[in-house]
C-alpha cells in the first residue's frame, strides 16, 4: 500500500497524499484514510469515514451542494458536512443531474417539493405522477403553483403542511422513485379503521391516529371560525373540527392515506383523509387534505370541505399545502 512522501513545512511546501484507481483501494480501510482516486477525471480527493469512501471534489474549496459541480445526494447529507448550513437553494443530484433546491436545513434537511393552491393541484391533474417541473426554483413562500425537483429524489419521509408551513404531518414513505411513486399507487376504496400502522401496503397509508389528524385540522383553520364560513356553533371551537355532538358526529368511514376515494368514486384525494356520520364512505361529509376533485366540491389544490349542511356547517375552503422530503 502506498505511504505518504514528501512533506515539508515550509510556506511552499505541500503533502503529497497516495493516488490509485477505485482497484486500487486498500484491501482493509481504516477510518480517516485519504487518497486521490485516479479512477475519476479529473482525479478526485476521497477519505473513508468507516463505512464507505466518500468523494470530496470541491467540498473543501466550494462546499457541498453549493454548485453544480459539488451536487449532493440530499439535504441531509449537506447537513452531515455543515451542521450550520442555513435554509436556501441548494444542488442536488436527481436521477444523474445537478438540479436547485429549496432546502430547510433549519429542521433537519428538507428539501421542498411542491406547493400546492388554486385549481392546477386537483386529483386529476397530472402532476401528481409525471415527470414534469413547476416554477422548480421557487422557495416555499413564493405565491404560486410549485412542482421542484425533489418531486423525483429517493425519499424516506415526506412532511404535508396546510395553511400553516410549519404546521405538518410527518410520513413515512420510503419510495425509491420519490413522490411521483407514492401518488402513483392504486386508490384506496374501502374504509379504513384507525390503527396507526400502514396496514394496507407499507408507506401507502398515514401512519397518524384520528387524534392526529383532529389536532392538525384544528391548527390549520382560522383562529376566529363563525357560523358563516362553517367554522363557529356546537362541532366547532373557533379553530376546526372537534369531532362532532349529538347525531351529527363525524366518526365513520375513517379513511385516509394516499389516493383515496369516497362517495360511489366521486371524490377523490391525493392525500389526506375522509370522515362520514352514516357507517359507511357512500355520502362522507368531510374532507381535508391535498389534491381534491369530484362532486359536490369541484377541484382544488389543497383545502378543506364539509357536505354537512344542517346548522350552517357546509364550507367549501380552499387554503395552501406544501410538501417536503427527505
Amino acid at each position: 500500500m502506498a505511504t505518504l512522501i514528501n512533506v515539508n513545512i515550509d510556506d511552499t511546501g505541500f503533502i503529497q497524499l497516495p493516488a490509485g484507481t477505485t482497484a486500487q483501494r486498500p484491501a482493509s480501510p481504516q477510518t480517516g484514510m485519504m487518497r486521490v482516486n485516479t479512477s475519476f477525471n479529473p482525479p478526485q480527493l476521497e477519505v473513508y469515514n468507516g463505512t464507505d469512501w466518500r468523494d470530496y471534489k470541491n467540498r473543501f474549496t466550494a462546499g457541498l451542494g453549493s454548485s453544480a459541480a459539488s451536487a449532493a445526494s440530499s439535504a441531509e447529507e449537506i447537513l452531515e458536512y455543515n451542521p450550520q448550513a442555513q435554509d436556501g437553494f441548494y444542488w442536488i443530484n436527481v436521477s444523474g443531474t445537478a438540479r436547485q433546491i429549496w432546502c430547510d436545513m433549519k429542521n433537519g434537511g428538507w428539501m421542498f417539493a411542491g406547493r400546492m393552491q388554486g385549481t392546477t393541484w386537483s386529483h386529476d391533474d397530472a402532476k401528481w405522477t409525471n415527470t414534469a417541473v413547476l416554477n422548480a426554483t421557487s422557495s416555499p413562500t413564493t405565491n404560486t403553483d410549485i412542482k421542484t425537483y425533489a418531486w423525483f429524489v429517493p425519499i424516506k419521509k415526506a412532511r404535508i403542511s396546510l395553511s400553516f408551513i410549519n404546521n405538518y404531518l410527518e410520513e413515512d414513505w420510503d419510495y425509491s422513485n420519490g413522490l411521483a411513486g407514492v401518488f402513483s399507487v392504486p386508490a384506496i376504496s374501502t374504509n379504513i379503521n384507525w390503527d396507526p400502522s400502514p396496514g394496507v401496503s407499507a408507506g401507502r397509508l398515514s401512519k397518524h391516529t384520528r387524534q392526529d389528524f383532529i389536532e392538525w385540522f384544528n391548527k390549520s383553520n382560522n383562529v376566529n371560525g363563525t357560523q358563516a364560513d362553517g367554522m363557529g356553533g356546537p362541532q366547532f371551537n373557533g379553530r376546526g373540527y372537534i369531532n362532532g355532538v349529538g347525531g351529527n358526529q363525524w366518526n365513520n368511514c375513517n379513511m385516509r392515506g394516499v389516493n383515496i376515494r369516497t362517495n360511489s368514486g366521486n371524490v377523490r384525494i391525493r392525500y389526506g383523509i375522509s370522515l362520514n356520520n352514516e357507517v359507511d364512505c357512500v355520502s362522507s361529509d368531510y374532507y381535508w387534505g391535498v389534491g381534491f376533485n369530484g362532486t359536490p366540491f369541484g377541484n382544488n389544490g389543497a383545502g378543506k370541505r364539509s357536505n354537512y349542511t344542517g346548522s350552517g356547517y357546509a364550507w367549501n375552503t380552499a387554503t395552501t399545502g406544501w410538501i417536503f422530503v427527505k
